[in-house]
């Protein structure tokens, strides 16, 4: 059997029921529910879990996390299970091995989600291929810490904009987008619908020139539009399109993308000063 990734941890979860449910583009989202609560770190969150297929010498298959409560959770996987796999996670001890990101702790976390300073900070989001679940879950959160404080207090909190990206295909159909992100290329007007109805503007590219995508990678998508701003301090708000932020703090910028990827997109942040790149997060 093909070994797993190096940096790996077993993680034995008693399965009581898994259901399947087949997503656009080959993609699979595996609903998992578990006998008994468990706990997930950070770094465990927003790592990938690894899964060794039955058939000998088959690599093992990289998921990643898109929700959780204590007795569930909701991977993404870019492929579907067969019929073997279910029947053998169903009243099962089954053991993933985890990938965490060490990188993602509490301090980090509390950065980009839970501080007051983060509520009122911008954050960009970079994800690619299946990671994309990474990306939803993240923005998810602070999405609702935001809702949580916009309650609580009058101060205006930050921007969130979400760049997603796939080689071949999405693992969900591409919308035309409802929200205005000023400065973005003409092509890019499609949308990953789930993220505009938790009221989150986001983007996608996509080599294979996808309709509603900027037809490239996502290092030239976040120079285009980082290079039509022309002050931090006068960005419009992209989750408001009939108000204006003070937009004269940084952005965060956090990936979940390949080596490759990571290497590119470090170089365009590497151009604008007020994009802060966080230490890699990719598995």
């Amino acid at each position: 059997m093909t070994s797993s990734p190096p940096n790996t941890h077993p993680l034995t979860l008693f399965i009581e029921r898994v259901v399947q449910t087949p997503q656009p583009g080959g993609y699979a989202l595996i609903n998992i529910t578990l006998n008994a609560p468990i706990t997930l770190s950070l770094a465990q969150q927003f790592g990938a879990f690894y899964w060794h297929p039955l058939q000998a010498n088959t690599a093992p298959l990289a998921m990643y996390l898109f929700d959780q409560t204590p007795l569930n959770l909701q991977l993404l996987s870019p492929t579907t299970l067969d019929d073997a796999a279910l029947l053998q996670w169903t009243n099962a001890h089954i053991t993933l091995q985890t990938a965490p990101q060490p990188v993602f702790n509490n301090a980090l976390f509390n950065t980009l989600i839970n501080s007051p300073t983060a509520q009122q900070a911008n954050l960009l989001i970079l994800a690619s291929e299946a990671r994309l679940a990474n990306a939803l879950y993240l923005a998810k959160q602070r999405q609702a810490k935001q809702r949580q404080t916009k309650a609580n207090t009058p101060h205006q909190t930050g921007n969130t904009l979400v760049l997603l990206h796939a080689s071949k295909t999405f693992g969900f159909v591409v919308k035309p987008a409802r929200f205005m992100v000023p400065s973005m290329p003409a092509q890019a007007i499609g949308a990953c619908e789930l993220l505009e109805d938790w009221g989150i503007a986001n983007r996608l590219a996509s080599e294979a020139e996808l309709v509603g995508c900027y037809p490239g990678h996502l290092d030239q998508l976040l120079t285009l539009w980082a290079s039509a701003q022309p002050n931090p301090a006068y960005l419009k708000d992209i989750n408001n399109v009939n108000s204006i932020n003070d937009m004269s703090q940084d952005w965060q910028v956090i990936s979940f993308v390949d080596d490759e990827q990571y290497a590119d997109i470090k170089i365009a942040c590497a151009q604008f000063d007020w994009l802060n790149l966080t230490t890699p997060l990719h598995v």
